[in-house]
């Protein structure tokens, strides 16, 4: 790694340090659909949308349709969301094209859709609700190229895994319901990458035996269901029901507790601990949570790619994500906060001019 490469870097970094207080926190598409008032819907060529003050959401389609290109904007108003439902069992569809204005396909999307094998997703996609494309002919496809299907590197299914499963390292995300019923595999381990397990990932695995969580810092969906083997227990008094196991309504006006039969492993004092802690499942620690100084992104090195993602970081905090344990790595040139100042460190370092924080 040369000088020159180290000053042009720096010259990034002060050009992004720059412009990272002109950058605006995306707000989520539900809290602005609580706030904005909402137009009656209205149709575009063969689509059906929702006009709100600032975005546009998806909420149906003709039914006759087979080939749909989703437009970027409509009456000047950018399309962020495909709603919850919007193309559900639409069965005559063929193929779907989706704007990089997208940033949030929603529940059950195109569930059903059994005649859907051609879904073009933008890298601007980084929400996916559960079953957004279930039953469909594309997803299908999808499980045989390699039954975990990541999307934008969130891992959105692997019901068709088996054995022992290694997650890629880079996937940021486990979606909700992953892995919902997937009774094939017996083992997971989940890298350092994956910041969030989303909810009822790991849904009634009943063959799950060990669940390995290399990120400690990362956020498990909290309720019991997002690890479980299956319920038992069931109470008619939720008075004398414990504490740790979670409440669901039956319709015997009962309750039923969840329960796992596998070990979660993960670093002692890590988000796996407290979350088996107090669902009272069993737990197995892997070590200490270690700082290693410039390790932004949690891969037991050093290197480029760390100062890359904390310059990126600076950036775009919503695309480019830090965790928790990450940021406390990443924070190297002794001023409190991440800053382009600590990714220029993080280069010197890696390039040899500096042989210390």
């Amino acid at each position: 790694m040369n000088i020159k490469k180290v000053i042009a870097f720096a010259a990034a970094c002060c050009i992004i340090g720059g412009t990272v207080q002109m950058n605006t926190m995306n707000i989520m598409d539900s809290a602005l659909e609580a706030s904005a008032a909402r137009i009656i819907d209205e149709t575009y060529e063969n689509l059906t949308y929702r006009k709100y003050r600032d975005f546009v959401t998806i909420v149906g389609c003709d039914e006759s349709a087979e080939s749909v290109e989703i437009p970027a904007e409509i009456d000047g108003v950018p399309v962020t969301t495909i709603g919850e439902g919007a193309f559900k069992d639409c069965t005559g569809l063929i193929s779907v094209t989706i704007p990089d204005s997208v940033t949030n396909i929603k529940k059950s999307a195109f569930s059903g859709c059994s005649g859907l094998t051609s879904i073009i997703i933008p890298d601007s996609v980084t929400n996916f609700g559960e079953w957004a494309v279930s039953g469909t002919p594309w997803l299908e496809e999808k499980q045989k190229e390699n039954p975990l299907v990541v999307v934008n590197d969130i891992l959105i299914d692997g019901v068709t895994c088996d054995g022992d499963v290694v997650v890629p390292d880079g996937v940021t995300s486990i979606g909700n319901n992953a892995f919902i019923h997937c009774k094939g595999f017996e083992s997971i381990t989940i890298p350092s990458s994956v910041i969030s397990i989303g909810d009822s990932a790991f849904y009634m695995c009943s063959g799950l035996k060990s669940i390995t969580i290399l990120n400690p810092f990362c956020k498990i969906y909290d309720n019991a269901h997002t690890i479980c083997s299956g319920t038992d227990m069931v109470f008619e008094n939720a008075d004398v029901m414990p504490e740790a196991l979670s409440r669901e309504s039956t319709n015997f006006n009962g309750y039923y507790g969840y329960y796992f039969n596998g070990v979660i492993r993960g670093y002692s004092g890590s988000t796996a601990e407290t979350y088996a802690e107090k669902y009272g499942y069993d737990f197995e620690s892997i070590g200490e949570i270690e700082t290693i100084l410039g390790d932004a992104n949690c891969d037991g090195e050093v290197s480029i790619a760390d100062a890359t993602l904390v310059l990126q970081y600076c950036g775009d905090k919503d695309k480019y994500v830090l965790t928790e344990h990450g940021i406390i790595n990443a924070d190297v040139d002794g001023t409190a906060g991440i800053s382009a100042m600590d990714a220029l460190k993080i280069q010197e370092y890696d390039a040899g001019i500096i042989d210390k924080f």
